[in-house]
């Protein structure tokens, strides 16, 4: 009996490698897209569910029939009675109703073990369902309802018409057990969540604007990229547009960056961009004096002059407004000739002095205070410009990064596969040569920055070109969906 469960699980086992790397790529693509990065553990559990959904269909369908033109089964190919399964341990079973000691014998009827195996089939299903998809009851239900009928239909149909005739009963107290199952695992999954870590709470902390995009991401960007360049390539040869390699890589990756802001399909499906250097533009401020630095005015905070010093340092100067001098000079000569003495006169000027400079601290501090929101002002204008400019990679930079790779590099080698008779023997030999010694070097500088996860290749860092992640925050955390 176990060795019946055995063999399609051994079967599951040997297949997993090639059914996970099917599963890599769209895997990756929905990673990007939805998390903006790869969790190792959130794949973990995601490929942990794929080898178990083949474990459930091996366990399912196999064995199959020896040949695909199979004969039909003699008892009927569907069962339709609910609880059956009770008649049939009732009827298979050796245990006796009066003797406690056969009811151990219950674990090695088949009948009991089916019913067994149909519902520890799907409690991996409702656990995984609940503790990474979040899925609540009412779906967990349907969701196992469904896999189970799914299962069945599959063995009605002969997989589909594969097989000649059903080669499995279509039981409906397979549905019921599956189903049980899955609710088994949903409730199972609250006491697996405070074991592992929350799927919902994976993501916290992770800043994605200093995440570094790895090769494996750029990697699949120019998987898409080179198939749609291939295919615009085979159009332009077909339009009879000379030199139809240079002018599709030129128009996609060059072209096409810079009007979409240094993206490309395969580049906006995994979610980067390229960017120019940043900005290098620094405050004007580091071009005037310390004084002047954010305030632009080098008066001191009672009004005086900042240079003036000595014994007539307390002694207000009317900078600003000259005529209020010569007025309250004027003023105390008048006093002085009226007989009034020096000491009325200069009281007076003293007065008229220090309302004037009172008048102008108000003044100067007002004009200060205008200026300091001025410059915040300007200062926020020239952030935004600034950031706006940042990342804004500029054509000559595209045509020089991509120039350097598909036209020098692997203009090259494309030189070399579509030369044959156009260059002499010596010439072609010398490219040979050439071609050889710089894929080779090109080899070997891709695999020494992927391992020091250096991530700007040479014709990056001659471009002056780098990849970003295009990332906007959702707001809220995921919950428990119904």
């Amino acid at each position: 009996m176990f060795e019946s469960y055995l063999f399609p699980i051994a079967y599951a086992f040997m297949a997993f490698p090639v059914a996970a790397l099917a599963f890599t790529l769209p895997f990756l693509v929905v990673q990007y897209r939805r998390h903006g990065y790869i969790n190792k553990y959130r794949a973990f559990v995601l490929y942990l569910f794929l080898l178990y959904l083949m474990n459930a269909v091996f366990l399912v369908m196999l064995p199959f029939p020896a040949t695909r033109h199979n004969a039909p089964m003699s008892g009927g190919t569907m069962q339709l009675v609910p609880f059956n399964f009770i008649q049939d341990i009732l009827k298979e079973t050796s245990v006796v109703k009066g003797e406690p000691s056969t009811y151990l014998h219950l674990l090695k009827e088949r009948a009991v073990l089916q019913v067994l195996f149909n519902v520890l089939l799907t409690i991996p299903f409702g656990m995984l369902v609940r503790y990474y998809f979040r899925f609540g009851p009412l779906r967990c239900l349907l969701l196992s309802f469904l896999l189970s009928l799914f299962f069945e239909v599959t063995q009605l149909t002969g997989i589909y018409g594969i097989f000649d005739h059903p080669y499995r009963v279509f039981d409906v107290d397979d549905l019921m057990t599956n189903t049980l199952g899955g609710m088994i695992g949903f409730l199972a999954a609250e006491w697996l969540a405070g074991l592992l870590p929350r799927i919902e709470h994976l993501d916290k902390g992770v800043d994605l604007s200093v995440k570094r995009v790895s090769y494996t991401r750029r990697g699949l960007a120019w998987m898409f990229d080179i198939v749609i360049c291939a295919i615009l390539m085979t159009v332009c040869h077909k339009l009879g547009i000379p030199a139809a390699y240079f002018v599709s890589t030129g128009i996609y990756f060059m072209l096409l960056p810079y009007l979409a802001g240094g993206v490309t399909f395969g580049k906006w499906l995994v979610r980067i961009r390229l960017t120019g250097a940043a900005s290098t533009s620094t405050d004007h401020d580091r071009n005037l004096p310390v004084g002047r630095q954010g305030t632009g005015t080098a008066s001191s905070e009672d009004g005086r002059h900042p240079h003036r010093g000595g014994v007539n340092a307390d002694r207000p100067v009317y900078d600003d407004d000259p005529a209020a001098e010569a007025a309250a000079l004027l003023a105390g000569l008048t006093n002085r000739s009226k007989g009034q003495g020096g000491l009325a006169g200069v009281n007076h000027l003293h007065d008229a002095s220090d309302a004037n400079a009172a008048n102008r601290g108000e003044s100067v501090v007002g004009a200060s205070n205008l200026r300091s929101e001025g410059a915040a002002t300007e200062t926020a204008n020239r952030g935004k410009s600034q950031s706006g400019r940042e990342g804004r990679v500029s054509l000559f930079a595209l045509i020089l990064r991509y120039g350097i790779l598909y036209w020098l590099l692997f203009g090259l080698n494309r030189m070399l596969a579509f030369s044959s008779g156009e260059l002499p023997g010596i010439s072609r030999m010398f490219l040979g040569v050439l071609v050889l010694v710089s894929d080779l070097w090109f080899f070997i500088h891709v695999i020494k920055h992927l391992f020091q996860k250096d991530p700007q290749l040479f014709y990056e860092k001659i471009s002056k070109t780098q990849h970003k992640i295009i990332w906007k925050p959702s707001a809220g955390t995921v919950g428990e969906k119904a």
